[in-house]
């Protein structure tokens, strides 16, 4: 493997972008951008939002069908799956025939899937098949579209601008449940896959339609952008790297110890001696955490380097499996979920400001999407490795450890990334 060269490096390369974040320039991203950067939070919320609703209506689906919570959760396995499938190749068509040409036929996409889940029947086989339709359907309008098109049009606020539209994911889990639940409760949960994909047409299409630009803008654009712009390796040259293995190995373990310690929070506390209530109180710091993470690390991102950011956020989950490790931390077990959710918000805005400050952009859509598509394998995976852990030695204790010390070998990995490249 080569290391990838330096000699295409821009100025800014070594370090942060401070002055830039501040100047002229920053606010004219600001003026012509901003209407791409709200409908993105519009769509990664609203892409979001049918994977999350399986917590909520798991349940009364596992009252309809007599499946067992495996069975039912296994969409979550096929949801990740898609994202490594289809991330990389939706990146490079963004690319190449922009954001507007992608996820204005994927918003039909993702409204087929959800309407497809609703109407599923009884027998497993058709819950896969659903589900497979839907998980499609959420990539067209998933983070990695997002990604791609906000990190070409944001040099000086890149940061920013990227943590504010993956924040538009962590919006989803406070609208979610409580609409789920609602609409589960009043009609049936089948009702709820067919208002998403209502107001995915009605609301999110139109808004789309509106505030992306068209070709003959993108062309415009990226005559006027700065040559950064058009600088960057293949996706080739970042597979033949060992820049980017680290990365993706660093990331990788990271959104898997962190999708761990999410989804089982609650029985984790439950172990410690904490009754359905207590836990389920504790675990709701999580949420606002990881929207603090998601826009305060985009703003952190055009300051200082996103390789030690990301090394120190990622020590926050490894000292919340220590806490969780131990006999009795009293009132500072709220702090658990408030450490990883922080990480949480900040882990996705660093992947996805790295692969452009250590890759460039002429083909980021393609090399975020491969990065991305291992983040959500590890999501998928990593809460069943733990699940197992927790049948074969009677407590999380075990899975807590194995967290924790990947999560400090993840912190050191990406200390060692070094200088931007682009």
């Amino acid at each position: 493997m080569t290391q990838i060269s330096s000699d295409l490096s821009i100025s800014s390369a070594d370090g942060s972008g401070a002055n830039a974040a501040h100047g002229p320039f920053a606010k004219e991203e600001w003026r012509h951008s901003w209407a791409i950067v709200a409908v993105a939070i519009l769509g990664c919320a609203t892409s979001s939002s049918g994977f999350l609703s399986l917590a909520t209506l798991l349940p009364p689906i596992l009252a309809e069908t007599g499946w067992t919570r495996v069975q039912a959760m296994s969409a979550a396995l096929i949801y990740s799956s898609s994202a490594l499938l289809l991330a990389p190749s939706l990146g490079r068509l963004v690319d190449r025939y922009g954001v507007r040409r992608v996820a204005l036929p994927g918003v039909f996409v993702f409204a087929l899937g959800q309407v497809a889940v609703g109407l599923s029947g009884k027998t497993i086989g058709s819950w896969w098949f659903t589900w497979t339709l839907a998980s499609v359907g959420i990539q067209f309008i998933g983070p990695a579209v997002w990604a791609a098109a906000i990190a070409l049009r944001f040099v000086a606020n890149r940061g920013l601008a990227l943590g504010m539209t993956m924040a538009g994911a962590g919006l989803a889990p406070l609208i979610v449940p409580i609409v789920s639940t609602m609409i589960s409760e009043a009609f049936h949960w089948r009702y709820f896959y067919f208002l998403l994909a209502a107001f995915s047409v009605l609301a999110l299409l139109p808004a789309l339609y509106l505030a992306l630009p068209k070709q003959e803008q993108v062309e415009k654009q990226q005559a006027a952008a700065p040559s950064s712009a058009a600088t960057g390796v293949t996706l080739r040259q970042a597979l033949a790297s060992r820049l980017y293995w680290r990365l993706l190995l660093a990331i990788g373990v990271v959104s898997g110890a962190i999708a761990f310690l999410l989804l089982t929070m609650p029985d984790i506390l439950k172990d410690e001696g904490y009754d359905a209530f207590a836990a389920a109180t504790i675990a709701t710091m999580y949420g606002p955490a990881q929207i603090i993470g998601r826009v305060g690390g985009g703003l952190l991102l055009d300051r200082i380097r996103g390789n030690l950011l990301g090394a120190i956020i990622f020590f926050l989950p490894a000292l919340a499996c220590f806490m969780l490790l131990q006999d009795d931390v009293g009132s500072f077990i709220f702090l658990v979920p408030a450490l990883v959710g922080l990480a949480a918000g900040v882990e996705i805005d660093v992947m996805a400001y790295l692969v452009s400050r250590y890759f460039g952009l002429r083909h980021y859509g393609a090399i975020y999407g491969v990065l991305y598509g291992t983040f959500s394998v590890s999501l998928g995976v990593a809460p069943m490795a733990g699940a197992m852990l927790r049948q074969a030695y009677g407590s999380y204790d075990m899975a807590l450890g194995i967290a924790m010390g990947a999560l400090l070998v993840s912190s050191a990995i990406m200390c060692s990334l070094g200088r931007y490249r682009y």
